[in-house]
């Protein structure tokens, strides 16, 4: 069974026409067959390649220079590699990004990242509810194990296929149960018929006119700040001092509403998608994180008997869903323009998912439980 957005086979790449290359901002980490392609390349091209990559232990990338570019991103904002041996011999990387893959057993989620903004105005632009398509796939034999997101591979984390990464346990009944109550979540908060905060109260626990602002606040002090993997370290440093800044008004309940009526009818449609997003992301997080336990344990029910328990993913969905929305509310503040327009969603969205969605460490910070 393959699920997908509806909004996946919308998508395509505007390349040089975007405001916001993937290209820079990061370390392009190279797959081990386009490493070894590289290495045979010939000529002034072959040399150029083999010059730009890195090695890090089993890390394989491309630096970025320092004006913070991939070293093949040319002034057109184009791809050098693909202009010069064709893009084919770009890395994986590179070809997938921005979509994400699970794959476990017969199953395979796909879908792509709002860090996107491309995708992002796809997806604002369209106010119906997010649909999502089913397609039986061609049955192949199933092996006992697949891969183990929890593995020290940072693709398979993403759900990428890596024969380096561990194995876990492939238990159809567990995830079976995990989707069910997956797409069961999906469809109440997609219920129109009631208020937005009932939907978010109903099915995260999440209250956007009561949010635990010294977490939120907390939370997003602890994002990596360094820079390593994150795409937008030096905007997000610039983005966390505004927060704080603006953090008074943000936290009055006059300010927001008057907030939400700046967004000309569009705030529920728009904060319902980011909520149906991020469940259908990352709530199947939990099925991994159970089939660890499985491992382990004796009891052979266990995939009928253990306690569906979304604790740590409603922790990251419901700080992102609230990160948004204080993000959303600060840029509104500080523009002054009074209105909250649809790509102003748009960048506030690109600028969390790139920050968070492309950093593994971040993304456990998003799920952990702090001391208060």
């Amino acid at each position: 069974m393959l699920v997908y957005p509806d909004y996946y086979e919308k998508f395509k790449c505007i390349a040089g026409a975007c405001e916001d290359s993937c290209c820079a901002g990061w370390i392009i980490d190279v797959d081990d067959e386009s490493y070894y392609s590289y290495q045979v390349e010939p000529g002034a091209f072959g040399d150029r390649l083999r010059n730009s990559l890195v090695v890090d232990g089993d890390q394989k990338f491309f630096q970025v220079t320092p004006d913070n570019r991939c070293p093949f991103l040319n002034e057109q904002n184009l791809c050098d590699i693909i202009t010069e041996i064709g893009e084919d011999r770009i890395c994986q990387t590179c070809t997938e990004h921005p979509r994400y893959f699970v794959v476990t057993g017969d199953y395979e989620q796909h879908d792509i990242s709002l860090s996107c903004c491309e995708l992002g105005r796809i997806f604002f632009y369209d106010d119906d509810p997010v649909k999502y398509i089913r397609e039986e796939t061609e049955e192949e034999e199933t092996e006992e194990f697949d891969v183990d997101p929890f593995g020290d591979d940072e693709d398979a984390e993403m759900g990428y296929l890596d024969d380096d990464t561990e194995e876990f346990l492939y238990d159809p009944i567990l995830l079976e149960r995990v989707l069910k109550l997956r797409d069961e979540h999906i469809s109440k908060i997609q219920d129109r018929t009631k208020s937005l905060e009932e939907r978010l109260q109903t099915v995260l626990g999440l209250s956007l006119s009561n949010i635990d602002f010294d977490d939120l606040y907390h939370v997003l002090g602890n994002l990596d700040m360094n820079g390593d993997k994150c795409s937008i370290e030096y905007r997000w440093e610039k983005e966390f001092d505004k927060l704080l800044e603006y953090r008074a008004k943000i936290e009055d309940a006059a300010v927001r509403a008057e907030f939400q009526q700046a967004c000309s009818n569009k705030f529920e449609i728009w904060f319902e998608k980011i909520a149906t997003y991020f469940i259908f992301r990352y709530e199947i997080d939990v099925y991994f994180r159970l089939s660890e336990l499985e491992k382990k344990s004796e009891d052979d029910d266990f995939a009928e008997n253990v306690a569906i328990d979304f604790e740590e993913e409603r922790r990251l969905i419901n700080r992102s869903v609230a990160g948004i929305y204080i993000m959303a509310i600060q840029k509104y503040l500080e523009e002054n323009k009074g209105i909250y327009t649809v790509d102003d969603m748009v960048d506030s969205a690109h600028l969390y998912s790139k920050e968070v969605e492309h950093s593994d460490e971040n993304i456990e910070v998003l799920k952990e439980t702090f001391d208060k």
